[in-house]
């Protein structure tokens, strides 16, 4: 009898033990539910190609041929800079333009985009339609050509305002000369300062060029109508084969100096 009550005892503290093993199981098993269902719903926008960071369509425009070695460098880095300093801003994530992107040639197919909008020098209702078919909310587009005295940048900024209009927020020409006073600037300087004039036109100010901003020398020409102006050809300086100017190259002093 003592031996079926010592039986039944141990099955009752057994049943209870596993009862509680099954409840801490039970609530482990909740959590792990509620975080798999959390951590999807806050990434959805994610998962859906979608943010809360609007993007900017980035496209620099290639100077007719003939085209230096240094122009083709600076135009590189300062496009480059550009979009490295706008990625850090947080304010927009960039999407830099190529033809032979696949969200490009899935537009193309789809019949969003025509050939015709891919051709150099973009129109601007061409990069608009390519911006609407990618998402993009924002246009910056750049141009950098050089002379013997200056490095000029065309910027173009285009905001959405609604699917079908488009507000020109900027429309300038950044020119940067060669020589500031007595010091001839090295083309990460020319960079520097470019690119702290278009992020200042963008709202998102860096200070790559330091002190050098400060100085007299950078100039904006033009404004809202600067795309209506016919600016004059100016020949190309040569470059040696490093990418510098020559010594002898005539430079412009810069206004104020």
């Amino acid at each position: 009898m003592q031996q079926r009550v010592a039986a039944k005892n141990c099955e009752v503290l057994r049943f209870g033990r596993l009862r509680r093993q099954g409840l801490i199981y039970s609530n482990l098993t909740l959590v792990f539910l509620l975080a798999s269902v959390s951590v999807p719903a806050q990434q959805q926008g994610s998962a859906n190609g979608e943010s809360s960071v609007p993007t900017m369509l980035l496209i620099m425009e290639r100077a007719a041929p003939p085209a230096s070695t240094l122009q083709e460098d600076l135009a590189l880095r300062i496009k480059t800079t550009v979009r490295e300093a706008i990625n850090r801003s947080g304010r927009f994530q960039v999407h830099t333009f190529s033809a032979g992107d696949a969200v490009i040639k899935r537009a193309l197919n789809e019949h969003l985009i025509a050939a015709d909008d891919l051709a150099e020098p973009h129109k601007p209702e061409s990069l608009q339609r390519i911006a609407h078919a990618i998402g993009s909310k924002f246009i910056l587009k750049l141009g950098t050509v050089l002379d013997k005295a200056e490095v000029r940048t065309a910027v173009q900024y285009m905001a959405s305002a609604n699917p079908t209009d488009w507000l020109v927020l900027a429309d300038e020409h950044m020119a940067v000369p060669f020589v500031l006073g007595k010091r001839r600037l090295r083309p990460d300087d020319i960079v520097n300062v470019t690119v702290d004039s278009i992020t200042e036109k963008l709202g998102i100010p860096t200070h790559l060029a330091g002190a050098l901003r400060q100085k007299p020398g950078t100039r904006v020409i033009g404004g809202t109508q600067a795309s209506r102006q016919t600016t004059p050809d100016r020949q190309i300086a040569k470059t040696n084969p490093d990418g510098q100017l020559p010594a002898n190259t005539a430079v412009a002093e810069p206004p104020g100096s």
